[in-house]
This record gives structure tokens, C-alpha cells and sequence, in this order.
């Protein structure tokens, strides 16, 4: 619905200095095991397609950003949803 609205894509907050994009590969990145990540990928998905970008700095020295990216280079699901091949 935010998308629809026209909601900029990477506007980062103020605290953590994160994008919607950049939380929601955090958020997939740090789930539990066994949860259901379907919601994620099509997130992820609906944001490349609306041009967001991830910064290749966001991992930064933060142990967590750093697991989200080595999880989402070694998932294929999640590469195809950073180029907005994912459907919602």
C-alpha cells in the first residue's frame, strides 16, 4: 500500500540508519529457524522492483548486518528477490 502511495523507498531512519529494504534483509537475516520467510522474499522482491538499493556499506561492523549478508549472497531465492524477480 506504501509503495502504491508513492512512500519513498530509501528514506533511512534516524536511529540506525536503515532503509525498508535494508530492514527487511535484517529482519529475514536474523529469523528464527524454521520460520515461515515467504513474506521477506516477496518484501524484498516488491521493493527492488520499486528501485530500491542496498548500500554495499550497510553491514558495516554489526555482527547481525554481517549474517544478513552472507545469508542473502548464499541464497538464491533471496538474489532473485534483490532483482525484483520475487511476486507478491
Amino acid at each position: 500500500m506504501l509503495l502504491r502511495h508513492g512512500a519513498p523507498i530509501d528514506l533511512a531512519d534516524d536511529h540506525f540508519k536503515s532503509t525498508p529494504l535494508a530492514w527487511a534483509l535484517y529482519s529475514w537475516g536474523t529469523a528464527e529457524a524454521g520460520r515461515n520467510l515467504d513474506r521477506y522474499y516477496q518484501v524484498v522482491g516488491l521493493l527492488a522492483r520499486a528501485g530500491a538499493k542496498l548500500d554495499p556499506e550497510w553491514a558495516g561492523e554489526s555482527r547481525e548486518r554481517k549474517r544478513s549478508m552472507h545469508r542473502m549472497r548464499s541464497d538464491p531465492r533471496m538474489m532473485a528477490a534483490l532483482r525484483g524477480e520475487v511476486t507478491a
